[in-house]
This record gives structure tokens, sequence and C-alpha cells, in this order.
């Protein structure tokens, strides 16, 4: 990604509406980007609401957040945090996203789980409706960047973040 956004910027500075609806680029430098989840595409009027670019979700905090290392081998490790959008009589989300990795691979596997909690239909969710996303990926290149990804793992477990041990639910 080539952004001219070189620093991180917290949500609270990002203006959805800026320009229209166009507030999302302020802060477009992520490693990996969220649109939707009520809507997302280019900006516009929706029966007299902006519809900004490409959603909130990308520029809402998580609510939880918790880091998850399986006990039995391959000792899988996850990130996982919840978003909810919501808005009052228009939808409630809850997305769930799990980022997980097993310690000395390149990959990483992203598990999504989008649920409608309102009592609204869209056109890909019906009320009380949920869907279910994977994708695993491979963007560590190197030896070396394997082995930073492992010196990373290894300060999370030296105390520096909150650490849940157990295995994840069926």
């Amino acid at each position: 990604m080539d952004s001219p956004v070189k620093q991180i910027v917290h949500p609270k500075h990002i203006d959805l509406q800026d320009q229209h609806g166009l507030g999302w680029l302020s802060g477009f430098n992520e490693w990996l980007v969220r649109c939707g989840v009520s809507f997302a595409g280019h900006p516009g009027d929706d029966d007299g609401r902006l519809l900004t670019l490409h959603g909130q979700v990308g520029n809402t905090p998580a609510s939880e957040v918790e880091v998850i290392i399986d006990h039995a081998p391959p000792n899988r490790i996850r990130i996982r945090g919840l978003v909810e959008e919501r808005r009052f009589k228009f939808g409630a989300f809850d997305l769930w996203t799990e980022i997980s990795t097993v310690p000395g691979t390149p990959s990483i596997r992203i598990d999504d789980r989008l649920i409608n909690r309102s009592a609204y239909a869209k056109e890909y969710l019906e009320p009380g409706g949920e869907r279910r996303f994977q994708l695993e990926v491979t963007p560590l290149r190197s030896a070396s960047a394997v082995d930073e990804t492992q010196a990373t793992i290894d300060r999370i477990q030296g105390g520096r973040v909150p650490t849940i041990v157990r295995e994840p639910p069926v």
C-alpha cells in the first residue's frame, strides 16, 4: 500500500462525513482494511442519510479483545476482537474477527463471524442471522520475518499483553 497517511490515526480523529463522506481516507493506512458493515462502497445519499465511503467498521474500535494460546500442539496463537456497529432504528451488527498463526509458520488465518442483532433485514443477512468467513494468507516471505514474528510472540508472552491460555470454543 502506498498511502500518504504514514502515522497510525486513532478512530476518534476520523470524521467519516468529512468531504461529503470521504473522511475514511484520512486514516487509510491499515494493515487489514475493513469496510461495512451496514453499507460499503462510494459515499452517497440514501433517503436523506449520508452513507460514508466504505462504512464505519474500519474506524470503530474493538469493544473486547483477547489473546489465546492453544495448549495443544501446534499451539495456535489467536487474537480475537469484537467490533459492534450500532445505530438506533438502522441496525445492530457484531463482527467477531480472529487473526491467528501457528508459531514457526509464515501464514496467518483470518476468521470472521458477522451477526445481525437487529430486527432489520439486510440484503446479505436476516435478523438474527450470521455469516462466517475464513481466509488463510502467507504474508511473511522470509525466515527472518518468521523469526521476527516469533520474537514478538515471545515479548507478548513476557507479560506486556494480557494472555488467556485455554482451548478455543468449539
